[in-house]
């Protein structure tokens, strides 16, 4: 956020976005471009938690020194912790969607979060964006030369959890995907093809290029539209179908692609959706379909969407039921070197380094069948090349590097810390010791003055004794009676001689 925009955004406007989310789980607030944190001050004076992403060192030192402890400013959203914020506030940017999908695959968006999108621009596109990303009924609000646009709640990611959106969560997931639809985009050229459990749509845009045409099937409405959004091509067709593909037309489609569907299923269905692809398919028709291996999806935990995984054997003896012709792929994932005469080759050079790779497992199996003659589907490699490993890896270990500078400054600075405690510790028990040691000076002082003062009372009390005695002697008494007569005798006849 620019400091123009911190101008124009007053304290009235983000305390009206943190009203907005006064129920959320969580009484934190995330600005992306969050400038000197003046935005975020306002929050913070309101006992928010407070969270800020500012590239600009000088600037992040600025929001920091404003905040103190009560803000956490950050250079790039990847140094985000995980974690649900009850607003998340930014400027609209060419990278605006990237963000939102980076904010979903960590959790830090939920159905009860307030956002908030500031914008010179054409709200209309921000809107859009929002309600495409399952925001509900975004308002626009004009706030000096600009706007902010205001949305609460998403189910996003619900929604591509078991859906892949390209350009969310991991390259992993990238990796998983993508190639599947890259492999039987070489077996669809000029062919009618039907994507069985299509999701959102982008393998079945990919096949597309080079079909004749693709027919997409789903069950999920919110998938399809999210598809027909994002994909248009007049050889692409969406539809819902809750029946398996039961009401297409018999042997009408030369290819079936598959992919990632058949574990979401019981395995009545399982057998059920392989008869109604096998019905769909010409006799010399191709499917093309995968599952997951079993002791992958085990390192990612519980799954509730799969009811049933397989391994290859029952993978095997489920299509075989219906394709006498088979021949199963491996998928793996793995890191690779190149030495090509042009970078676009994707052929390789045979063999493997040192160490070998017989123990590591596929991530999926992937299945060409066919009642006819099998394809042709070589060994393919593919590359990334939007990755630059060597930088990438790089970053990554200067990260840990910095990473591992600052657990030493800190563990150096506990010690010195720890140092100091100690001899404040030591410093406090001599401190005690003298304490004690004057404290059973104190009691003996008394016990003494107590003593003398015992002392001091027995002799009073003897003292009076010895008084009382004497006041009340007969000797004391005469005395006092004779000088109480000669006074008067004195005072009557020395008045008459007067």
């Amino acid at each position: 956020m620019t400091t123009n925009q911190a101008t124009v955004f007053s304290e009235d406007v983000i305390g009206g976005l943190l009203a907005q989310a006064a129920g959320a789980a969580q009484q934190s607030i995330l600005e992306i471009g969050c400038g000197d944190g003046a935005h975020l001050e306002i929050a913070a004076k309101r006992a928010w938690k407070c969270f800020g992403v500012e590239p600009s060192a000088e600037t992040r030192a600025a929001a920091r020194a404003r905040l103190g402890s009560s803000g956490h400013i950050i250079e790039n959203l990847s140094d985000l912790i995980p974690h649900e914020f009850g607003v998340v506030f930014m400027a609209q940017t060419s990278a605006t969607q990237a963000l939102f999908y980076k904010l979903f695959s960590i959790g830090a968006i939920t159905p009860s979060t307030v956002v908030g999108i500031a914008t010179s621009g054409d709200t209309a596109a921000v809107t859009d964006l929002l309600q495409r990303l399952h925001f509900s009924a975004p308002e626009t609000k004009s706030i000096g030369n600009g706007a902010l646009v205001v949305a609460r709640g998403s189910d996003f990611t619900e929604f591509m959890r078991e859906r892949y959106v390209p350009g969310t969560w991991s390259k992993l997931a990238e990796y998983e995907h993508i190639p599947r639809y890259a492999l039987a985009k070489t077996l669809v050229k000029d062919k009618v093809v039907v994507d069985f459990g299509c999701g959102t749509g982008y393998g079945a845009a990919i096949l597309a290029e080079t079909a004749a045409s693709v027919t997409a099937l789903d069950i999920d409405a919110a998938a399809l539209a999210w598809a027909r959004t994002s994909h248009r091509n007049p050889r692409l067709d969406f539809q819902r179908h809750a029946d398996l593909g039961a009401t297409l037309p018999a042997a009408s489609f030369d290819l079936v692609t598959c992919f990632e569907m058949i574990e979401h299923v019981d395995f009545e269905i399982q057998k059920a959706t392989i008869a109604s692809i096998a019905r769909l398919l010409r006799q010399d028709g191709v499917l093309v379909i995968s599952t997951p291996n079993p002791d992958v999806t085990a390192l990612y935990g519980a799954n509730h969407y799969h009811l049933r995984e397989m391994n290859e054997a029952e993978f095997r003896d489920l299509l075989g039921a219906h394709f006498p012709n088979i021949r199963i792929l491996r998928q793996y994932v793995r890191v690779g070197i190149a030495i090509d005469h042009d970078e676009s080759d994707s052929r390789t050079i045979p063999g493997s380094m040192a160490g070998g790779g017989a123990n590591t497992k596929p991530l999926a199996f992937i299945a060409v069948c066919s009642r006819g003659a099998l394809p042709e589907t070589p060994n393919r490699v593919l590359f990334d090349h939007e990755i630059d490993y060597i930088l990438q890896f790089m970053n990554k270990e200067q990260a840990l590097n910095k990473t591992r500078l600052d657990a030493y400054l800190h563990a150096e600075r506990a010690q010195s810390l720890e140092t100091q405690f100690d001899a404040v510790r030591a410093e406090n028990h001599a401190t005690i010791a003298r304490l004690s040691e004057a404290h059973v000076e104190i009691q003996t002082k008394n016990h003494d003055l107590n003593i003398l003062e015992a002392a001091k009372a027995n002799e009073l009390a003897i003292l009076e004794r010895r008084r009382a005695d004497e006041l009340s002697s007969p000797r004391f008494l005469s005395r006092h009676l004779w000088h109480a007569i000669r006074a008067r005798l004195r005072a009557k006849f020395g008045a008459k001689g007067d």
